[in-house]
């Protein structure tokens, strides 16, 4: 497998026609909004073990400004 350089795939990608270019720039953003999204249910799930496991504080909401205001 050849490895290439940021600027050396950029030109690559500049020599592609423009339908192409769109379509990998379509590709890359589901691509990203799908590893988002795994990235935000592995920290919902970690945060949940630790609500369940009594390490995350608990409060009001008006606990929580006085923590900010103090903190």
């Amino acid at each position: 497998m050849t490895t290439l350089t940021y600027d050396e795939l950029l030109d690559t990608i500049a020599d592609l026609p423009v339908e192409r270019q769109e379509t990998m720039v379509d590709l890359v953003r589901l691509r990203l909004r799908e590893q988002r999204r795994k990235e935000f249910a592995r920290n919902a799930a970690e945060a949940r073990a630790q609500f369940a496991a009594g390490q995350l504080p608990r409060g009001t909401v008006h606990d929580l400004l006085a923590d900010w205001r103090t903190g």
